[in-house]
């Protein structure tokens, strides 16, 4: 048997093969058959506990819309970037890696100017390297 945690929305947050583990709440138990098949899913975000029950959402393909939000909002995220202070090199610490932000920020800027709708392939943000 295993057991499984939810977000107060119902969202799956974790699986276990024990009830109400160290520092888990509450636990819900499941079937073997459901933990393989959200084992072999490995996508908790498809799962949600609806009336006690854990069911399978069907996955949503994003929208234009949606995919142009998204990157418009990692663009936010990384505006600081373009701060002159932080990549002046007398002013301490100073961002060393700006042209790692360049470039995934034109990667974004491209999918936010010609968004497509699906899955796509997202910018891996940089590590912020500090003078």
């Amino acid at each position: 048997m295993y057991y499984v945690d939810v977000f107060s929305d119902g969202g799956l947050r974790d699986v276990f093969d024990v009830p109400n583990p160290i520092g888990v709440a509450q636990t819900f138990p499941i079937s073997d058959e459901t933990f393989a098949a959200i084992q072999a899913d490995s996508n908790f975000a498809n799962w949600k506990l609806v009336d006690g029950e854990l069911q399978h959402l069907p996955q949503v393909t994003p929208t234009v819309d949606q995919n142009k939000t998204k990157a418009e909002k990692l663009l936010g995220e990384t505006d600081w970037v373009n701060q002159p202070d932080v990549v002046n090199p007398s002013v301490n610490p100073h961002l060393l890696n700006q042209a790692d932000f360049i470039l995934y920020r034109a990667a974004l800027r491209s999918i936010a100017v010609n968004p497509q709708a699906g899955d796509l392939v997202w910018p891996e943000k940089p590590q912020e390297q500090w003078s």
